[in-house]
């Protein structure tokens, strides 16, 4: 019997052993692909924009150079992230903020695995209330972007000052902020 409790002892630890270092594993994993797709959008900064032209959920279309000599906040953001929900109040709040005083946020659903009924009902539903383009997969691969929310800070040159990947956490919204401030 005392043979059989250690048994089943020594095999909880091992077990608890194995878990652990699947959880380990995996957030290694996630941790470096993170740091890939990030460094996927850093490579952009200091480049000029690439212009795309696309359709906006009213099908109305519209190019990036029709944006000429203003500021633009660009955000690519898919149905169904949940990090883009979080990043829409922020990005909503920039928008309100500064709209006035010449910036353009323009924000391109990338994913073309749901209809504009979809994507106009998700954008309501969570308050997406700047400019949405749609069908916008293939502009995404163009700027490196394999995660959403990818957020690229454009000047009135048309270069690319700043890129993130995700949801403002920490200083990172202070970061576009006052890049916005000095830009604008």
């Amino acid at each position: 019997m005392r043979n059989i409790i250690l048994d089943i002892l020594c095999l909880n630890f091992l077990f608890s052993i194995n878990a652990f270092s699947q959880e380990t594993v995996q957030a290694k994993v996630d941790t470096l692909s993170y740091e890939y797709y990030m460094s996927l959008v850093q490579e952009q900064v200091g480049k000029q924009a690439s212009d795309w032209k696309l359709k906006d959920t009213d099908g109305k279309e519209i190019a990036l150079s029709d944006y000429s000599g203003k500021l633009i906040l660009l955000e690519f953001w898919a149905v169904g992230c949940g990090a883009c929900v979080k990043a829409a109040k922020d990005v909503c709040l920039i928008d309100s903020l500064y709209k006035t005083k010449g910036l353009a946020v323009i924000g391109i659903e990338s994913e073309e695995r749901n209809s504009l009924d979809q994507i106009k009902k998700f954008k309501q539903d969570y308050g997406f209330n700047y400019l949405t383009l749609v069908g916008g997969k293939e502009t995404a691969r163009k700027y490196g972007v394999k995660a959403y929310p990818t957020f690229f800070l454009i000047d009135r040159s048309g270069k690319i000052i700043y890129s993130h990947l995700g949801y403002f956490f920490g200083n990172k919204k202070d970061e576009l902020l006052e890049l916005i401030e000095k830009n604008i």
